[in-house]
């Protein structure tokens, strides 16, 4: 944990913008500054464009970064049988392969990161390089060392473990984009991405009935969690399922998936 002189700058990289909160103290400590930038595209210029903007520069020196990133920038994959893999470097190859087999060789342009999740699966991630060394050089630029970077998806995960009871449809969703999975037994299953435009209820609903069809796994009468951040508390009444919202915070649990 950084000391309590040491501020903490919270950045969420979405679809559309870049958010950023700085924080002292201890714990969870006090917010003591924030801003916003309008991010034009998902290339590395953009981001660069982006942060040199939202980040602070020259007002503190030394604090550390932790980044959440839009699941729009980053592709996901789920490697099951993880159980059998030894070490990190069986596992970063893993994941290199299961993203392979679904984008080919654009995997070979990106930073590939791995996490379990459960007793026998494990989460690839994958994000462009270029952006990824961009948001590096942007808070070196800026005096700031990049602590952790992570997938809104993980983030919202991570956040809604203690609510995930029993098989589960989780979906965390945010403007423009939304990650679904059946949880069950402890292991995820059938992970899928979405846009999210115009009705996000409606469009969240069509996607979770989408893949209990084309997956087969989970019925109409499996619950849905839903994590969500930028989209406020959505109307679910016309829902035909039990489904309960989780509005989520703007700072992102201090946890590395991607660095």
């Amino acid at each position: 944990m950084s000391p309590w002189w040491r501020e903490r700058v919270l950045v969420h990289i979405g679809v559309t913008e870049v958010r950023v909160q700085r924080r002292r103290g201890w714990g969870r400590g006090r917010v003591v500054g924030h801003s916003t930038a309008p991010l034009a595209g998902s290339d590395a210029d953009a981001l660069t464009a982006a942060l040199a903007q939202a980040l602070p520069s020259g007002q503190v020196q030394g604090g550390d970064v932790h980044a959440t990133v839009s699941s729009a920038h980053v592709r996901l994959s789920l490697v099951p049988g993880a159980a059998a893999l030894r070490g990190a470097q069986e596992h970063q190859a893993a994941a290199a392969h299961a993203l392979a087999r679904i984008h080919g060789d654009a995997v070979q342009g990106w930073d590939v990161a791995a996490c379990t999740v459960g007793a026998d699966t494990l989460l690839a991630a994958g994000m462009d390089a270029a952006a990824a060394s961009a948001l590096r050089a942007a808070c070196g630029a800026s005096s700031w060392r990049l602590a952790s970077v992570q997938p809104f998806f993980v983030r919202a995960f991570n956040d809604s473990l203690k609510q995930l009871n029993g098989a589960t449809w989780f979906v965390a969703a945010e403007p423009g984009w939304a990650v679904s999975c059946l949880v069950q037994g402890g292991e995820l299953r059938a992970l899928r991405s979405q846009r999210v435009t115009g009705n996000a209820a409606e469009d969240l609903l069509r996607g979770l009935e989408r893949s209990q069809v084309l997956d087969g796994v989970g019925d109409s009468d499996t619950p849905v969690l839903l994590a969500s951040t930028g989209l406020g508390t959505l109307d679910l009444s016309a829902w035909p399922r039990r489904v309960t919202q989780r509005v989520l915070d703007a700072e992102p649990a201090l946890t590395s998936v991607l660095s």
